[in-house]
């Protein structure tokens, strides 16, 4: 969390494409939060991953299917127009 309203540190993430990967949420406050991941910008079209809602300080690790090479959007279920960024699933080297 950024200053007094919630917000992720970081607003673009990166995986592998076509390999499963890991989130790690260091949730540092004492708030709900989660990650949500969609095929479309501002939480429209398909949720691909769901990530449990947990209350924080607490460190939660999730773990999200292979996805296609493409840009995605996440999200946290709880404060959605707070805390959301850009996937972008790009084939290894």
């Amino acid at each position: 969390m950024q200053g007094d309203q919630p917000s992720f540190d970081r607003d673009c993430l990166a995986a592998p494409s076509e390999t499963r990967f890991t989130i790690r949420f260091n949730n540092e406050d004492a708030s709900e939060h989660n990650i949500e991941i969609f095929d479309q910008p501002a939480g429209q079209g398909n949720q691909l991953f769901s990530g449990d809602v947990f209350v924080g300080p607490k460190i939660v690790v999730y773990t999200v299917k292979p996805l296609a090479a493409g840009q995605y959007y996440f999200r946290c279920a709880i404060h959605p127009n707070l805390m959301h960024g850009t996937l972008t699933a790009a084939p290894l080297p």
